[in-house]
């Protein structure tokens, strides 16, 4: 697993595609909001990298994971976040996470169905954008989603990290809803035409690799 520029490239604009979803709450420092999406389509993409042959299945259907391929992906998603915070200097000790309950405590679970739908066209044109795989794109959104768990207050650092935990598990094993026949048709000069370009982004600059 190696994270490279384009990774980092798609991960900013997932960032600035997802101010236009979320709810603002500038009191709510530890809004579980953006880390839910994120990990939502995270693990949405991550789901369609395994090409499942889904046959009648719905979206929103549940499917076990059976393989260890398939398991070790989605256990990567959650490393990539550890490793993200520990930039940070926040230490998560991921096998005590695994070993306790990991239920989260959220007003009310958003809808995959409704979320997933509304930003999985925008993301698929960063993936295209940028040439990456299905499962790369998640993992730029896993990435993505450590951005906003580092908002908050340090003690709820673990919390938050739950949240995404707990939405990569759904979003992995949910089947989501298919594509808009307009976005698998979009090209590059059209996603230039509507103004989404990195190097003319203004955000801030929180992640280095290189």
């Amino acid at each position: 697993m190696q994270i490279t520029k384009s990774h980092i490239d798609a991960m900013s604009e997932l960032l600035k595609i997802l101010e236009t979803w979320i709810e603002k709450r500038p009191d709510d420092r530890n809004s579980a909001e953006p880390i839910s999406i994120l990990a939502m389509l995270a693990g949405s993409f991550l789901f369609r990298s395994f090409e499942f042959k889904l046959g009648n299945l719905n979206p929103g259907s549940v499917v076990n994971l059976h393989s260890e391929l398939e398991q070790s992906k989605e256990k990567d998603l959650i490393v990539i976040t550890q490793s993200s915070l520990a930039l940070f200097g926040l230490e998560i000790d991921l096998d005590r996470l695994l070993l306790n309950n990991q239920s989260i405590n959220l007003d009310q679970e958003p809808n995959f169905i409704d979320i997933v739908s509304k930003v999985q066209e925008p993301a698929l044109l960063i993936m295209k954008r940028y040439n990456l795989t299905y499962e790369q794109l998640a993992q730029a959104a896993a990435i993505a989603a450590t951005y906003y768990i580092v908002q908050g207050e340090k003690s709820n650092i673990e919390e938050r990290f739950k949240i995404a935990f707990y939405f990569y598990h759904i979003g992995s094993r949910t089947c989501p809803p298919d594509f808009a026949i307009n976005a698998l048709n979009k090209t590059l000069d059209n996603q230039n035409n509507q103004g989404i370009n990195s190097s003319e982004q203004n955000l801030k600059h929180w992640w280095k690799f290189w």
